[in-house]
Order: C-alpha cells, then sequence, then structure tokens
C-alpha cells in the first residue's frame, strides 16, 4: 500500500467540521467511527456541502479512496446500494452524461467517505 500524508485532508475535514481544538476534533472523529458517517455532522449534512467538499479535495479524496482498498473491512459507505460501479466511474473520471442525481450521490458518499476515512487515520493510525 502506497501510504501517503493527508494532511490537506485532515485540515479540510476539520475546517468542514468547523472545529478549533485539538481534543474536540479527536473526539468528534471517535465519535465519527462509533455512531456512523450517515447520522449527521456539521459540514456533511446536505448535499451541497458535500458536492462542494468532494469537488474542493477530490484529489485528495481519491487518493485516499485508492489508498484505503487495502482496508476495506473499516469502510461503512455504502455506495453500492445507490449507484452502478459504472455510474461511479463515470463520476470520478469526469465522463459526460452522468444523471445529476447520481452524480450527487457519488460525491456525497466520497466526502461521507472522507469524513470516516480522517477519523480512522487520526484514531487507529496516527495514535499508533
Amino acid at each position: 500500500m502506497n501510504k501517503t500524508n493527508h494532511q490537506v485532508l485532515t485540515n479540510a475535514v476539520r475546517l468542514q467540521l468547523q472545529i478549533q481544538s485539538d481534543k474536540e476534533f479527536h473526539e468528534t472523529l471517535s465519535q465519527v467511527l462509533r455512531h456512523g458517517v450517515n447520522t449527521g455532522w456539521t459540514g456533511f449534512i446536505y448535499y451541497t456541502e458535500t458536492e462542494k467538499f468532494f469537488d474542493t479535495y477530490r484529489a485528495e479524496i481519491l487518493a485516499a479512496f485508492c489508498e484505503s482498498l487495502d482496508l476495506k473491512p473499516w469502510i461503512n459507505t455504502p455506495m453500492a446500494d445507490f449507484v452502478s460501479e459504472a455510474d461511479f466511474l463515470r463520476v470520478i473520471t469526469k465522463c459526460d452524461g452522468v444523471e445529476p442525481h447520481v452524480e450527487m450521490t457519488v460525491k456525497n458518499h466520497l466526502a461521507w467517505f472522507a469524513l470516516e476515512f480522517i477519523a480512522h487515520q487520526v484514531t487507529f493510525v496516527e495514535a499508533k
């Protein structure tokens, strides 16, 4: 696995969550892992927020996604329930002809993935 520094994405998640203190950030990330990313976290609730977050940090999110393929058991974003693999690939490769609701769903789930990935990184990986 090609491990990269996820500081940009970590900072982006922290900014999106609107958290100042390290303690609150770590506590929030622990709660994200405990209760799930889809339970409603500041900055990750509305599609407008998650789409903008994905569009802004697309490269960092996709790099983390590629790295995470080896960590599959902890990933909890059930995209397959909402979109096909083909539609997912159309969105991440920026193909034409993607239905707007499909693009929105994929971006939303990848933004949620980023939150969960950083929660895992900060809580378990960086703590070692």
